[in-house]
């Protein structure tokens, strides 16, 4: 990689028709946090812990937004769009964090990691979003955690959940 940087990639998620690997950081910003401790600190925890959550789920929105715009700009190179995966998610280790933020430049988003790999904002993400020839490759017909070895995900997916 870039740099002489090296990457892991877990197993669920190889692919050997990859061409790129994008790495991504996005931020809410602070302003979200310093208002859910505020709140609390006025005894609104309530109040704060559904600002919380309504944070989480935007960062989710963001998350998807940002994927899509990276598959956008892999169709216009021929590439469509892979697995994506994040550290510290489905076994794939936090340490890779400090990867994809030497591949990334997380200072344009002002996010950054402390010693422990974590980011700040806590509102924040990062995730590596795979561009393939091929797509993303269904193991017989299924979603791709029936290809993981991480059996106890508290987010696997079977047959009957996709229903």
């Amino acid at each position: 990689m870039e740099n002489g940087v090296k990457l892991s990639i877990p197993d669920c998620a190889f692919d050997p028709d990859t061409r790129i690997v994008v790495a991504a950081i996005g931020t809410l910003g602070d302003k979200l946090e310093k208002r859910c401790r505020q709140l609390a600190s006025q005894g609104k925890i309530y109040d704060a812990t559904l600002l919380d959550a309504v944070g989480t789920a935007m960062l989710d929105d963001l998350t998807g937004k940002i994927s899509k715009r990276i598959v956008q700009e892999g169709k216009q190179a021929g590439l469509l769009q892979g697995y994506r995966f994040a550290p510290g998610l489905e076994g794939y280790p936090l340490e890779q964090q400090q990867v994809l933020f030497q591949l990334a430049d997380n200072g344009a988003v002002n996010v950054f990691l402390n010693s422990s790999a974590i980011m700040t904002p806590a509102k924040s993400i990062s995730f590596f979003l795979m561009l393939t020839k091929t797509g993303l490759k269904k193991n017989k017909g299924t979603h791709k955690c029936s290809s993981c070895k991480l059996t106890g995900c508290q987010f696997r997916m079977t047959e009957k959940d996709k229903l």
